[in-house]
């Protein structure tokens, strides 16, 4: 298991992520597990339900304080009643869709269920400490944008989802 920094918490995953990796020593907020097979449940709320042709190719159900997210012949998963666990099971061959789906959708979700403001947007630090958060819609230029930033010296926070957190100064 490697302990990462994504988003704002500490995470504990058997799966390889594109974040920062951190020293086994530290205690995660959220843990990220395979398991052999997550069966979507038929009853429950239902949060999200995209069809494509007819049949149910994205949902997203909540049952007795669980949340169960299903992309139709890609991934199910399954985010703790805590919110503080992610269990995921494969239904494609393809690797690379894993650590995206996790780091994306999965993990934005997670952050609004565990009640955090999350925006569709690229971040950079900014030279005073400060982020830039760049909003926008998909294919807007978002990720160009920040990119650029960070080839002129400017630290990339991060890509398609940030966690906002929101203060008031003093």
């Amino acid at each position: 298991m490697t302990i990462y920094h994504l988003h704002g918490l500490l995470v504990d995953s058997d799966i390889a992520l594109h974040a920062p990796a951190l020293q086994p020593s530290k205690t995660a907020d959220v843990w990220i597990r395979h398991a052999r097979d997550i069966v979507l449940p038929s009853t429950g709320h239902t949060l999200f339900d995209q069809g494509s042709d007819g049949q149910a190719w994205h949902r997203v159900i909540s049952v007795e304080g669980a949340t169960y997210v299903s992309y139709a012949q890609v991934a199910t998963f399954r985010i703790g009643p805590r919110n503080d666990s992610i269990e995921y099971a494969w239904h494609s061959t393809e690797p690379g869709l894993g650590p995206i789906l996790l780091e994306g959708y999965i993990f934005a979700l997670l952050l609004t269920l565990r009640g955090r403001c999350v925006l569709h947007a690229s971040a950079v630090e900014l030279a005073d400490g400060r982020s830039l958060a760049i909003v926008g819609p998909s294919g807007s230029g978002k990720s160009t944008l920040s990119l650029l930033l960070a080839s002129r010296g400017r630290p990339h926070l991060a890509d398609d989802v940030v966690a906002v957190k929101l203060s008031v100064p003093g």
